[in-house]
């Protein structure tokens, strides 16, 4: 079984950058893997407004270079996690 389509398919949440998820971004050559989207909620980064939700509907979309949205996600990152 293909991990990736399997981890995706039960993450709350899937922040995708530059990806389209096309067949072969979100799918699998494996018979019946596939990514169910939704319920997983899904945050689209992408530089071409177009490509946001084209393919899966984002929960949030975000107009930006992949880059520097994933670095700026990174800075800010430490103020959302809990100690547990």
């Amino acid at each position: 079984m293909d991990a990736g389509p399997t981890t995706a398919s039960s993450a709350d949440v899937i922040i995708s950058a530059g990806c389209s998820f096309t067949d072969g971004s979100g799918s699998s050559c494996a018979k019946g893997v596939s990514v169910s989207i939704p319920p997983t909620k899904v945050i689209h980064i992408d530089i071409e407004p177009h490509e946001i939700g084209k393919n899966y509907p984002a929960e949030v979309g975000v107009v930006a270079d992949a880059q520097r949205a994933e670095a700026a996600i990174v800075a800010l990152s430490p103020h959302f996690w809990r100690a547990s």
